[in-house]
């Protein structure tokens, strides 16, 4: 278990959510995960997909560090779990099935990682990265759920 994975088992601990709400997914599911959410959104299949994006996508800036308290605005109304994929540079990608209003709480408990989420449909996916930015990229386009 990686120092991120730790993290986010305490800060579930902590935040004494039930195991529903934010699950690891098994290495068979997580690898599938991975090479939807690439083939749908990576152009060139780089370690940081945040840099080659397929699909248009907008930049918010967080220079306060706190762009993980602003995520669920950009989470299209009606979605309430995603796939939560923390960067690692791990050989096996690490995949939880997390409920959407679950995840700000469990940010706020963690030191900071680059993560996405991405929608169960594949259909969106949002990043917070190293720069303070929360990125949104959109297959289709939907309404601001704000």
């Amino acid at each position: 278990m990686n120092f991120i994975e730790k993290q986010l088992y305490q800060a579930v601990n902590t935040l004494a959510l039930p195991s529903d709400k934010f699950t690891k997914c098994n290495p068979a599911t997580a690898r599938n995960v991975v090479e939807r959410v690439e083939e749908t959104f990576v152009l060139d299949r780089k370690q940081f997909w945040w840099m080659s994006l397929k699909h248009p996508f907008e930049s918010f800036d967080y220079s306060d560090g706190f762009g993980f308290e602003d995520l669920m605005r950009h989470v299209p109304r009606g979605d309430t779990r995603c796939w939560f994929i923390p960067e690692s540079e791990e050989e096996h990608p690490l995949v939880f099935d997390a409920e959407v209003t679950s995840i700000t709480a469990i940010l706020a408990e963690c030191s900071y990682f680059e993560y996405y989420l991405v929608g169960k449909r594949f259909d969106w996916l949002i990043v917070e990265n190293d720069h303070n930015q929360v990125i949104v990229s959109r297959i289709a386009p939907w309404t601001n759920p704000a």
